[in-house]
This record gives structure tokens, C-alpha cells and sequence, in this order.
């Protein structure tokens, strides 16, 4: 067993399908957003299909603010992504044209299936002066390789 077997038990096998998932399609991974610019927002989720061959299309919707309901107006931006396996069914997607400094809520749909409300927030705008505080998520990089 090499360390990637190890560390990733299963992941050499193949892509997590919905059989794993007790046979149901959906968003088990949640969602996440990154990379802030003063106008735009990286947002990404993962589906689990129930075929290894799936081509997924995947709807998007990103509003202003906090409120989730929000999702579901018409001033919310909508559109279509593809997951494939060739990305492990991963939709990512650079969402841009959006407010500085503002808030949004994000969420995505296949297949009959919702993902969780995801929160992100853009940048301040170019010439802002103040105080930006961070969080950055990850693993230790000696426990990745040692």
C-alpha cells in the first residue's frame, strides 16, 4: 500500500458513487466558496451521481445578502454548469459582475436534489483602507508528507 492509499483509503478504487450514499443521487460534500476579488466569487460543490458515465447539469443561484430566500427571487443569478467524471463531478464556477464588499448566498440544484446554502463575501473595493481579517482552512502539510 503506498501513502496516498493510506491516507485517502478508497479513493484509489474510484470516484464516490451514490451506492455509497445509501443509492441516492445528491450533494453529499457541501459547498464552499473562495478567491474574493472587489467583483467576484469562486463557488463550487461536488454531486454524487448514481452512474459512473453521469453528465450532470448542474443550476446555479447567487444572490445579495444573507437570506437564503433570496435563492429563489428574481433577483437572484442563475444559470447552468456541467459535472462530469473527468472532474469528479465537481461544478466550480467564477461568478462575476457582483457588489464590493457584499455578501451573497449561493446554492446549487441537479437532478431534483438542493445543496446546502453556501455564504461568501467579495472583497473590498480597489482603494479601501481598513482592516481585513482572514481564515484559512487546510491540513498540515507534514501529515500530507511524511
Amino acid at each position: 500500500m503506498n501513502k496516498d492509499e493510506a491516507f485517502f483509503p478508497g479513493y484509489i478504487s474510484g470516484p464516490k458513487l451514490a451506492a455509497e450514499f445509501g443509492g441516492e443521487e445528491g450533494f453529499y460534500h457541501g459547498v464552499a466558496s473562495g478567491s474574493p476579488t472587489h467583483d467576484s466569487l469562486i463557488i463550487w460543490t461536488r454531486f454524487t451521481p448514481a452512474q459512473p458515465t453521469a453528465y450532470v447539469a448542474v443550476t446555479f443561484m447567487v444572490a445579495e445578502g444573507d437570506d437564503p430566500a433570496a435563492l429563489s427571487s428574481s433577483a437572484a443569478r442563475t444559470g447552468t454548469v456541467w459535472a462530469e467524471a473527468g472532474h469528479d463531478w465537481i461544478a466550480k464556477l467564477d461568478v462575476t459582475g457582483l457588489k464590493a464588499g457584499s455578501k451573497y448566498v449561493y446554492g446549487f440544484t441537479a437532478a431534483g436534489k438542493s445543496s446546502p446554502v453556501g455564504h461568501g463575501k467579495t472583497a473590498p473595493a480597489p482603494g479601501w483602507m481598513g482592516t481585513l481579517t482572514y481564515a484559512v482552512f487546510g491540513e498540515p502539510w507534514s501529515r500530507r508528507h511524511s
